[in-house]
């Protein structure tokens, strides 16, 4: 496969915590939107936020429809919590081929999605474009998933522990590998000749004399 036909994909994990600063799963999803929510007599608007293109909610299969609105989630997700150091979501960040169709970039975000969802987790994908370092644009999508699973009674009280052992520092390389797979299926399905690979440049056997990678500004990212 030439280089031209090759994208460097950039994947990301985060936890929203309250142990944290920001640590509120209603702003992180109104910054994501780019909207304004509210939690208790907290306001989160994010209005000026002009990056976010698109964008929908993910729910598993027989979960309350009222809970693609991102307000009513994520309400749902801080009640549910009373530690004050609670995990509360977990964020993935996903840079998408600049090759990749404007009208095929969420359907790309929600082939990423889709097996957690299977899993019982709820998904919000807000896709991003913002300018990047060499004045092109530069795609990239915040999937935020819930904790807990959610079924046709809205959110379970246990947690699934089990998604945590797939997203730690140790499986980290197998899930963006697998992230990775899932886009590359999607893009082949597509009709595009585009791979994407988060590997290191060294890792490919690539040469190192290649151009730095354009990146976006770090705020777009957090």
């Amino acid at each position: 496969m030439s280089p031209a036909q090759l994208a460097f994909s950039r994947i990301n994990f985060a936890m929203v915590s309250r142990s944290v600063r920001d640590g509120n799963a209603v702003k992180i999803a109104a910054y994501n939107a780019g909207t304004r929510l509210q939690h208790a007599r907290k306001r989160f608007d994010f209005r000026h936020k002009k990056e976010r293109i698109d964008g929908c909610v993910l729910l598993p299969e027989g979960a309350p429809d009222s809970l693609r609105d991102p307000g009513i989630l994520w309400r749902a997700v801080e009640e549910s919590e009373r530690r004050h150091d609670a995990q509360l979501a977990r964020q993935v960040l996903i840079s998408i081929p600049r090759q990749c169709p404007p009208d095929l970039r969420l359907e790309l975000l929600k082939a990423v999605a889709s097996p957690w969802v299977s899993m019982g987790m709820a998904c919000q994908i807000d896709l991003h474009c913002p300018t990047a370092s060499d004045g092109d644009e530069q795609p990239h999508g915040h999937l935020l998933l819930t904790m807990r699973e959610v079924g046709p009674d809205g959110l379970l009280r246990v947690k699934n522990r089990a998604w945590n052992a797939m997203f730690r520092e140790e499986n980290g390389r197998k899930m963006r590998s697998e992230i990775d797979a899932r886009m590359n299926a999607y893009l082949t399905a597509a009709g595009l000749d585009i791979h994407v690979d988060n590997r290191s440049r060294e890792a490919q056997g690539l040469p190192r004399e290649l151009p730095p990678e354009p990146i976006a500004p770090t705020a777009h990212w957090l």
